[in-house]
């Protein structure tokens, strides 16, 4: 499958509050439960 980046959801970190550890980037695409980390 091509990877385009407008089919994916780009989280950064465990959490996305006001603290946030920055782990790892990973992309989650928006319509399968799928995730590339990057």
């Amino acid at each position: 499958p091509e990877f385009d980046i407008n089919d994916f959801e780009v989280l950064i970190g465990e959490t996305l509050g006001e603290e946030v550890k920055y782990t790892r980037t990973f992309y989650v695409r928006k319509n399968e439960l799928s995730r590339f980390w990057i």
